[in-house]
């Protein structure tokens, strides 16, 4: 293949379904990393249709292994190409992707205003699940 770096396409897959916790191993049917809502929507439905269960993940940090399903043979929709962000200047009201990482919500508050929230301490977890499902920090109280 040239001179070129090149990776197969199962270590590719492999390590987009890679569990967080090695003690409870879990298999997708599919590990899809869409680029914009429609993708995710279009995959909610191709996954019903087929009746598959369907996950979000959005940093993978996971005990139970939950963004790729929790289970064997899910769709595991990786929301790591899901990351916008806009704050207002006189709100202060921030919207952001599910695929924002902790690290980068924390740079893009405090670029665009200076601003902070009480989060975690390992910036690669993802905000979908810690400020939906209890993230903890040493100053959050969630």
């Amino acid at each position: 293949m040239g001179n070129g770096h090149s990776i197969s396409i199962r270590d590719c897959l492999d390590a987009w379904a890679k569990p967080f916790n090695l003690e409870f191993p879990v298999i997708p049917a599919a590990v899809i990393r869409p680029q914009n809502v429609i993708e995710v929507s279009e995959t909610v439905k191709c996954a019903k249709q087929s009746g598959l269960k369907v996950q979000a993940k959005s940093g993978g940090h996971s005990y139970g292994n939950y963004g790729l399903g929790g289970d064997h043979g899910a769709v595991s929709i990786d929301l790591v190409n899901l990351k916008d962000f806009e704050m207002d200047n006189e709100t202060w009201y921030a919207s952001f992707g599910a695929g924002t990482s902790l690290g980068e919500l924390d740079k893009n508050l405090h670029t665009f205003g200076r601003r902070a929230i009480a989060h975690g301490t390992c910036p690669s977890v993802g905000t979908g699940g810690h400020l939906t499902v209890g993230g903890l920090g040493p100053i959050s109280r969630m």
